[in-house]
């Protein structure tokens, strides 16, 4: 069934506030961008739900201080560092599962990055590699969750990676990058 409305034209220049709705995604990566980041950083309209909630659990995991208050998120930044490790779970949000494993290749201790079933199942062996080509000390089982990440030296350079892998391979390497 088909039906269609006419829009109206406005009048005259058009003034408005509009609030987007938090993405999970964006909350996701400005979330890891802070807790890289010198200082404090204040993100505002962080999308909640249980994505966000698993990055923000594997950020406290690895000594990052974060605060929420309703869809604000405070946290300070690590300047290019993070401090704890133990177990990052991921639960079932595959954009935290890929970055978490190559942020805690900037750690000061040991990790193991895992998540749901569903999540163990998808393949990271790109990351992975690219990860072990700068320095990282991985292990896994298959190229899959769980992941161990222990603490290695990023020596930077130059990665390539295939044109079909995920983006969230490129950003999570993108943001650990000096």
């Amino acid at each position: 069934m088909e039906s269609s409305a006419p829009l109206p034209t406005a009048a005259g220049p058009v003034r408005a506030t509009v609030t987007v709705p938090g993405s999970k995604s964006i909350a996701n990566r400005a979330l890891v961008c802070a807790a890289l980041a010198r200082g404090t950083s204040t993100l505002r309209n962080v999308a909640p739900g249980e994505d966000t909630a698993a990055m923000i659990d594997c950020l406290l995991a690895l000594g990052v201080r974060v605060s929420t208050s309703g869809d604000v998120a405070t946290i300070e930044g690590g300047d290019g560092r993070v401090r704890g490790g133990g177990v990052l779970d991921a639960r079932l949000a595959g954009t935290t599962s890929r970055f978490m494993t190559a942020v805690a290749a900037l750690g000061d201790a040991t990790s193991t990055v895992t998540g749901g079933e569903a999540l163990r199942r998808r393949p990271m062996s790109d990351l992975h590699d690219a990860l072990r080509s700068l320095g990282a000390n991985l292990r896994s089982d298959g190229g899959c969750l769980p992941v161990e990440v222990a603490r290695g030296e990023l020596s930077g350079g130059v990665v390539r990676l295939r044109g079909d892998v995920s983006s969230q391979f490129v950003s999570a390497l993108m943001m650990i990058g000096p």
